[in-house]
């Protein structure tokens, strides 16, 4: 049986990192620098293991789940989840929604957001449709439970296209930007614990 299987079924508390933090300490590795070229090293290692294992999975799905692999056991339930998902009623349509959102999103580092500069009536729609869905989401992730995780999320897809029709994100005052960009990432933040979904070919 291969390691990813192993670390599959095992289901660990412990993330890989914390594993080769622990392998480290008992090999008595101190300098700094070469720790962390050691974590980078074992973290590319894993994930050419992990695409070999879901060999199976479409390539796409594999690329929107593989950037972080320090939960394995994650890794391989999300790529079912999402694989899933796109079998779906308008799951395309959806996942185009998702990347509506992340293409954006990555213009701001920030997910700050100030309900009191909202002033379109699709800015508050999407900022409640997010508050009711987030708690019950993150709930979901934790417990590894993806595929309920996205049952929720998609709820997202509606309120996202109707935020795109009405709302002009760079906005000339740059307070008002600086807040749909940060609505925006902060939606994108938590589908992004779940997937890339700019990596799904529809």
């Amino acid at each position: 049986m291969g390691i990813v299987n192993l670390l599959v079924e095992a289901d660990w508390s412990l993330s890989l990192s914390e594993v080769v933090e622990t392998a480290m300490e008992l090999l008595k590795v101190t300098d700094a620098v070469g720790r962390e070229k050691i974590q980078q090293a074992f973290a590319e290692f894993m994930k050419l293991r992990v695409k070999n294992y879901l060999d199976t999975t479409r390539y796409d799905v594999v690329d929107a789940v593989i950037g972080d692999v320090d939960d394995i056991c994650a890794v391989t339930l999300k790529a079912a989840a999402v694989e899933q998902f796109l079998k779906v009623p308008d799951a395309v349509k959806t996942i185009q929604s998702f990347v509506r959102v992340a293409n954006i999103a990555r213009k701001t580092n920030s997910a700050q957001i100030n309900t009191e500069l909202m002033t379109l009536d699709a800015e508050q729609v999407l900022y409640r449709a997010f508050e009711a869905v987030k708690v019950a989401a993150e709930e979901l992730i934790t417990k590894k439970d993806f595929i309920g995780a996205l049952d929720i999320l998609k709820k997202l897809s509606a309120p996202i296209d109707g935020y795109f029709d009405a709302v002009m994100v760079m906005d000339e005052n740059l307070d008002v930007r600086a807040n749909r960009l940060a609505q925006l990432k902060a939606v994108d933040d938590l589908l992004s614990k779940i997937a890339d979904f700019k990596a799904i070919v529809s």
